[in-house]
């Protein structure tokens, strides 16, 4: 019996599932047989796709080494990050289409009936949880849809795209590492502007806190308050600086986001993968004023400034008061040029830039975005 459910199950023999169904109904009330036969199938299914997640992700590494050194520029090199991240949206995509198949199959075949329902989460939640990776895949394929993913989309196809997420949300077991993850993320999409819509952050947020309540995305609800507190706050600050800022420091343009310690992920913000930023004068001249401002308003309050996590160098080419191929050379915002910037390198870093476009004659003004942690 077990083969021909099998072969049943894999090739959607919805009427023959039916009536098998409904035969085994008049002996087994609680479809024992059938349950057992579908949690092994599912199980035997998802630890496939299992299997392929760690292939893949593998797979980069082992064909770099197969073949040798690979040539500069090759397209079909893959850096460890955007093996893990293909990885994972491949294994969603498995996971979501093998659901939305057996979720068919539930409805038209076994009449949504209660044990058949619970057996198909139960096997769904077996496999999906013995992936040690879910967490940080399901957190990866939001944050890549909110990234890019839903660009251009309708509300509705939206919509659909973060109920598929919080559909394998609701699977994961460990949700706090899963909250580790998403918070990272979601602090790297709001810091560096990368998100496509805040309507669909805020709707991601309402679903989360649906499946697991209030308390799990306070402090992600936080992030979002701490950004337009530091929108406000720059606006104010850059009303205050017109009226007292000397000329000398008009080329400086200081963008500051406010956060709150317990609310970001300190472990990514101390670090950022960089290093400790060292800034130029007229930067640290330009902190030393905000601080002034800030404490001004907020007294009592302990500053640290954390650059190495969002540190970035736009360099703007001014030309009689005109801005010459500012929007070429804003889009070089390389892992270098941060890491020159973060180790102190930044008169190299303009050196560069004069010597790459020669022909421009005028001043570089630097617009640093450093991120200020405050402790509340």
């Amino acid at each position: 019996m077990e083969s021909g459910l099998r072969h049943m199950l894999t090739h959607d023999k919805i009427d023959d599932l039916t009536r098998l169904f409904q035969l085994f109904s008049r002996v087994d009330l609680d479809h024992r047989i059938l349950t057992l036969g579908l949690t092994a199938h599912i199980q035997s299914i998802g630890k496939e796709i299992n299997a392929s997640f760690v292939q893949r992700q593998q797979q980069p590494s082992t064909t770099a080494s197969s073949k040798g050194k690979e040539p500069e520029g090759s397209s079909t090199t893959h850096s460890p990050m955007e093996a893990t991240l293909s990885a994972a949206l491949k294994w969603v995509e498995l996971v979501l289409e093998l659901k939305s198949k057996y979720d068919h199959i539930l409805k038209a075949a076994f009449s949504n009936e209660a044990k058949m329902k619970s057996c198909v989460v139960e096997a769904f939640s077996s496999f999906i949880n013995a992936n040690p990776k879910t967490p940080e895949s399901v957190s990866l394929f939001i944050d890549e849809n909110l990234r890019k993913g839903i660009k251009g989309k309708t509300e509705a196809e939206t919509d659909s795209i973060l109920d598929n997420a919080t559909v394998l949300f609701r699977y994961i077991k460990d949700k706090d590492v899963f909250e580790r993850y998403y918070k990272t993320h979601l602090a790297k999409r709001l810091l560096q502007g990368r998100s496509v819509s805040d309507d669909a952050e805020r709707g991601m947020l309402t679903k989360l806190r649906l499946v697991a309540g209030y308390a799990f995305t306070t402090k992600l609800e936080g992030m979002f308050k701490d950004m337009k507190v530091s929108r406000d706050l720059m606006a104010d600050y850059k009303k205050h600086i017109s009226q007292s800022r000397v000329q000398d420091d008009r080329t400086l343009e200081l963008s500051v986001s406010i956060l709150t310690s317990t609310y970001w992920p300190l472990s990514f913000s101390a670090s950022g993968g960089i290093g400790k930023c060292v800034f130029p004068p007229v930067v640290e001249r330009a902190k030393s004023s905000f601080t002034q401002f800030y404490l001004g308003r907020h007294s009592g309050r302990q500053l640290s400034w954390h650059g190495g996590m969002v540190c970035k160098i736009f360099i703007s080419i001014l030309i009689s008061g005109k801005r010459g191929y500012s929007r070429y050379v804003q889009r070089s915002k390389t892992r270098l040029e941060r890491q020159h910037l973060c180790n102190g390198h930044s008169h190299a870093l303009q050196h560069r830039w004069r010597r790459r476009l020669p022909v421009l004659q005028g001043s570089i003004s630097n617009h640093i975005v450093p991120v200020l942690i405050t402790g509340r």
